[in-house]
């Protein structure tokens, strides 16, 4: 009998494999092909790649949520960002994801390119406002407006 995975060694697969495509990444690009290779370079089947990550879109969208937690670790470690101003506050949040997301300097500057495309904009404009509102919310804005 197949033992279920756990929430946690599930979370540790997919970022397993979002590391690994990322490496892939600079040579391939935002492709398919970067997909295969990151799940061979995981050890993982391509059915078992594909069930985490069926498309790159899926993949794009995992590196956001990755990069805005990775942001949001340096920002609690951080014991003097609640005594910030809200300006100085927002100016470390973004720091601090720049210094996450540089060991991945070139799949960063490729999914920028890859945003630019007209039909991956609507996917760009929810990361981007998702990204915005993590960084106010950790700046402590409770506003509720637009």
């Amino acid at each position: 009998m197949r033992k279920a995975k756990t929430r946690h060694e599930s979370g540790q697969i997919e970022t397993r494999l979002l590391l690994a495509i990322l490496a892939q990444v600079p040579f391939e690009g935002w492709t398919e092909k970067a997909l295969e290779g990151g799940g061979r370079s995981a050890g993982l089947s391509r059915a078992a790649a594909q069930e985490i990550f069926p498309d790159v879109r899926a993949v794009v969208c995992a590196f956001s949520v990755w990069a805005n937690q990775a942001m949001m670790a340096r920002i609690a470690a951080e014991k003097l960002y609640d005594r910030m101003r809200v300006r100085d506050k927002v100016a470390y949040a973004l720091r601090a994801r720049l210094e996450a997301l540089a060991p991945y300097r070139e799949a960063q500057r490729r999914l920028t390119l890859w945003y630019a495309l007209p039909h991956h904009a609507p996917l760009a404009v929810r990361n981007l406002a998702t990204l915005c509102d993590i960084i106010w919310k950790a700046a402590g804005d409770t506003s509720t407006d637009y």
